[in-house]
């Protein structure tokens, strides 16, 4: 137990009693309960920092914004205050750990708050691949490669490209494998600065000899020789990753918590527009693009010079989901990811919009949908919502249910389909 994690919850031990009492009661009020755009609430805070604790050590007010932030997701401070005589204390492993969470005389909601609040021993932490056989599911190979310990696990979804597979780590370095036999054959250096609690989640984008990912910054990795081979500042989304464009057969790319424009031959910034999200993907289609901004739904028109803003839609406050084109029209599936630890205020749907005007053709409640990132195959869109796989045509008429089954799938995951397969 360390004291990173505490950090991560916005737990210090010099706050004030009084101080504290009216930041638990802040994050956890009305107020903020109705606050779901990342700029509201950005400024809503400054605003109770400067009213509440002016006076506060910047160590307090880092502490604030980490709770104010986090609102009712945060877990409790006595649920914490019970890690505090413990810190620095090592536990033998899991089973260890959790005899102690169940003696520590927590309710079962704080157990579970503090459970992920242990940290592996460096020795211990690394990141597994897998490579599976698809027709028979028999593990052909696996294999361990350097890791690092965040309180949310590592993300980034490799990508295969003539029999080389390429992920980003958890150690935030770029790693290069033989796909066949599962030799790791490259890392790179590291890519990125490490927060306490979550890595960035870029998947890589492999074009035109080079391997991109999104972190604070845009880089771009040589396949040739696993160097740094540019880095764009002002291109940063931490859990997105970038798209590519073709014009004239010309490759762009596309990234950004702003939509920017970049020339993968050198990084160079060619254009951008506001409104970009820094955990929504941007799908591509023709001249067009579409990313989830937190509480809208847009799309831009795309030019070799600009990038141009042509419509928005109000939608479910999900940072997270990307949307799919099909067809000239755009399909959207996400729900509110500030309650999407509620079960009992779920307020997620799928919508589909003409691509080009953004008009709304139908929208559908699928209550549980958070966080959704589908894919469209055999005129169908497949997604996971919630513990299901749940699959509608890709039709502009009305909302077609074409099957749902309850598989217990791990949430927040994304399906994808190899010759008439979904995995």
């Amino acid at each position: 137990v360390t004291k990173e994690p505490l950090a991560t919850q916005g737990y210090v031990a010099e706050m004030p009693a009084e101080l504290s009492a009216k930041v638990e009661a802040a994050r956890t009020g009305a107020e903020r309960a109705g606050l779901k755009d990342d700029q509201a609430v950005a400024a809503w805070i400054d605003k109770w920092i400067a009213t509440n604790a002016a006076e506060a050590t910047p160590a307090c007010k880092d502490a604030i914004r980490i709770r104010l932030y986090l609102g009712g997701q945060a877990a409790k401070l006595e649920y914490l205050e019970k890690l505090v005589p413990i810190i620095d204390r090592k536990f033998d492993d899991s089973g260890q750990w959790s005899k102690w969470l169940k003696e520590s005389g927590l309710d079962s909601a704080g157990q579970e708050a503090l459970r992920p609040l242990a940290v592996p021993g460096k020795k211990d932490v690394c990141d597994y691949l897998y490579c599976l056989d698809a027709a028979t599911r028999k593990t052909l190979w696996k294999t361990t490669f350097a890791g690092d310990q965040y309180y949310y696990p590592n993300s980034s979804t490799p990508a295969v490209v003539d029999d080389k597979l390429y992920v980003w780590g958890s150690d935030l370095t770029l790693c290069c494998f033989d796909a066949i036999g599962g030799k790791q054959l490259w890392h790179s250096p590291v890519l990125d600065r490490k927060t306490q609690d979550h890595p960035h989640t870029s998947s890589p984008l492999v074009c035109e000899g080079i391997a991109v990912v999104v972190g604070a910054e845009l880089k771009a990795i040589s396949l040739a020789d696993s160097k740094v081979a540019w880095t764009t500042q002002g291109v940063g989304s931490p859990f997105a990753s970038a798209s590519s464009w073709s014009f004239n057969g010309k490759t762009y790319l596309l990234a950004g918590s702003d939509m920017c424009l970049v020339d993968p031959m050198n990084g160079k910034k060619l254009a951008s527009a506001k409104g970009g999200s820094y955990g929504s993907t941007p799908m591509v289609s023709g001249d067009y693009a579409a990313v989830f901004t937190g509480s809208q739904l847009r799309a831009y028109k795309l030019s070799p010079t600009s990038v141009t803003q042509v419509w928005a839609l109000p939608f479910p406050q999900d940072h997270f989901a990307s949307p799919v084109i099909y067809e000239g029209h755009v399909y959207a599936i996400g729900g509110d990811g500030y309650t999407a630890w509620n079960a009992k205020e779920h307020q997620g749907k799928a919508l589909c919009a003409e691509l080009e005007t953004g008009k709304v053709v139908w929208e559908e409640k699928l209550p549980l949908a958070v966080f959704c990132n589908p894919v469209v195959a055999d005129g169908k869109v497949l997604a996971v919502v919630g513990p299901e796989l749940v699959v509608f045509k890709a039709s502009p008429d009305k909302f077609q249910l074409v099957g749902r089954a309850d598989l217990g799938l791990e949430k927040w995951c994304s399906p994808t389909v190899v010759d008439g397969k979904v995995f």
